[in-house]
């Protein structure tokens, strides 16, 4: 009870601090680009996902926005997200069809992206992300219709789920991520299968893929091999998305720390893209810094 009153009186403290956020000018789309964005946001996101997406908007040309409401957004928010971002497509995560994956942490945005990939490229975009300056690899992913993730160290490689485990092995920790990740070794495919330890929070999914079967039967596997109740916890998803991007042909993980998440000793000067995660989200009164000039440049635009 404590932390979650802790955790609304940060939000609403970081809400005021990007009140400009409101009076930066309406999203624009691409023209001719064939790129869908999917998040999933609550009230609490409100403002932040505003920020996400603009400022991931100056550089990737996006011809869709999707947003899952986790049932927490009044007509009030939704009028707001409209006037905004024109034509946004907001949609009750009830509206999602899933019945073999857990529930909430992603799922459903990730299940849908599984189906709108057939005909675009998809980006799985958080709501505690800025995009500071351009995103070259990522435009050029795009481009070469590659898929991709966020890293979580320097010269990341996409290794195969061997190599995973002998990373993963010695840490002591009940963490869904980590107790599926030291189980992938044992899959029926585990010789062919590849791992990334990326994040979640940002990554790219390569148009002409039927991406939810793909999806749907890795889940199915991890639930039978960890344990369902395990499986469901949050988290699983981040599991997923790595596989998922590491199977995919060609893909790539994004070089860090010009694109990383947040944390002590990670640098945000000269970095392109951050994920303000939860543990270290608020912590020397980076997010709001960089969130303001952001908020600055935007205003600028208009």
């Amino acid at each position: 009870m404590f932390h979650n009153l802790k955790k609304k009186l940060r939000f609403a403290r970081f809400d005021f601090e990007i009140r400009a956020i409101l009076d930066t000018p309406a999203m624009k789309f691409g023209n001719g680009a064939d790129i869908v964005c999917v998040s999933h946001i609550g009230r609490t996101y409100l403002s932040a996902y505003l920020l996400a997406i603009k400022s991931l908007a100056r550089w990737v040309p996006l011809r869709k926005v999707i947003i899952i409401d986790d049932l927490s957004l009044t007509d009030s928010h939704k009028a707001l997200l409209r006037e905004h971002i024109p034509g946004v497509d907001v949609r009750p995560i009830t509206s999602i069809a899933n019945r073999t994956c857990p529930s909430g942490g992603d799922w459903e945005g990730f299940l849908l992206i599984g189906e709108e990939a057939k005909d675009s490229y998809c980006i799985l975009l958080d709501a505690d992300t800025v995009a500071i300056g351009s995103l070259p690899e990522v435009a050029d992913s795009i481009a070469n219709n590659r898929s991709f993730t966020l890293g979580t160290w320097k010269n990341q490689k996409i290794v195969s789920v061997t190599e995973a485990y002998e990373y993963v092995k010695s840490l002591q920790s009940s963490h869904v991520q980590i107790v599926a990740e030291k189980s992938l070794h044992n899959m029926n495919n585990a010789s062919a299968a590849k791992y990334v330890r990326g994040c979640g929070g940002f990554a790219g999914f390569a148009k002409g893929k039927d991406f939810r079967h793909a999806i749907e039967e890795f889940s199915k596997m991890m639930g039978a091999m960890i344990g369902e109740a395990k499986w469901k916890e949050w988290g699983s998803q981040q599991v997923a998305s790595n596989y998922i991007v590491a199977n995919t042909p060609g893909s790539m993980v994004l070089p860090f720390p010009k694109y990383a998440s947040y944390a002590p000793g990670v640098a945000v000067d000269g970095a392109s893209f951050i994920h303000f995660i939860g543990s270290h989200r608020f912590e020397g009164g980076v997010y709001p810094r960089v969130a303001r000039e952001v908020i600055r440049q935007l205003l600028g635009s208009g």
